[in-house]
């Protein structure tokens, strides 16, 4: 009975693939690009030569992007080959250290921008941007790379990071500071925030509270700041994020400030699971942070 229930398991198996291979490539190319973990397309790509001959390098070759903004090779190749980006799931830019002589970024930032319009499957950005931008067109390049982010409607997950003590006058805007594309982005289920300028200066941070309140399915939320004055309130306000499981913060300035607005917000979101603080803790925190481990 086992052999037999194999045998009919196996030709099962035989009968399905057959159907399979009858498919059109387009219908198994459409199903491979549906694919989003790294994992899952390898698998499918391993299954038969059929399968791999559909999802190689098509749906592999560029799923992940980790290059800086100044690598004009890649970014050039990427966008030579549409067909391979339009797979991408995640990039990754890092900043470019510059020696000696100091070019515009204009050019390289624009790159990058064209290159992303042509990843309508783009699931995470994580960037490191610039120091600093010079002059209106590096100002109007940058803005370009979130333009493009924003016109990309599968982004779920974001991360700014850079390096310590940013230069004050960062980020300078071009044309009025609530039209910036950064603020347009929403739909985002992790954020994660490090040491980024833009929270210096409390008029942008209000604007990034756009972006949280447009995030209502938020999970993930993970900001450090280390030398500057932040003010956590103008940048959560009343928001409620009722699918936010983990929260990190790493504030250095406006302890007493800050942790009222901690213990105000951890009393409307009761679905956290992991909380990690570095904030001086205030009388009025130790009761949120009690009542959200009793759940």
């Amino acid at each position: 009975m086992v052999e037999l229930t194999r045998s009919l398991s196996t030709t099962d198996k035989d009968k399905s693939m057959s159907a399979i291979r009858r498919l059109p490539t387009e219908i198994l190319d459409a199903v491979a690009a549906q694919i989003d973990g790294r994992h899952d397309i390898l698998s499918f790509a391993l299954a038969c030569r059929l399968f791999h001959a559909v999802a190689v390098p098509r749906h592999t070759k560029h799923r992940l992007v980790l290059t800086s903004y100044s690598d004009t090779a890649h970014w050039t190749s990427l966008l030579s080959r549409p067909d391979l980006t339009s797979a991408t799931r995640v990039v990754h830019i890092l900043d470019a250290p510059r020696r000696g002589s100091y070019p515009s970024k204009a050019s390289e930032l624009n790159q990058v921008a064209e290159a992303l319009k042509n990843m309508p499957r783009l699931k995470a950005f994580a960037w490191t941007p610039p120091l600093s931008l010079r002059g209106d067109k590096e100002r109007r390049a940058g803005a370009g790379v979130w333009d493009a982010i924003g016109q990309l409607g599968e982004v779920r997950h974001l991360a700014v990071i850079q390096p310590l003590n940013p230069p004050g006058q960062f980020p300078a805007y071009v044309g009025a500071i609530e039209r910036y594309p950064l603020w347009s982005l929403g739909g985002l289920t992790s954020i994660s925030l490090v040491n980024v300028s833009f929270l210096r200066h409390q008029e942008s941070v209000a604007q990034f509270a756009r972006v949280l309140k447009n995030s209502p399915q938020l999970e993930r939320l993970h900001v450090v700041l280390y030398d500057w004055n932040f003010s956590l309130s103008i940048m959560l306000g009343d928001a409620r994020f009722d699918a936010l499981k983990a929260l990190t913060l790493e504030l250095y300035a406006e302890p007493t400030r800050n942790s009222e607005a901690l213990a105000a917000f951890l009393e409307r979101t009761p679905s956290l699971e992991a909380l990690e603080w570095e904030v001086r803790v205030g009388c009025a925190l130790c009761p949120s942070i009690f009542r959200s481990a009793q759940g």
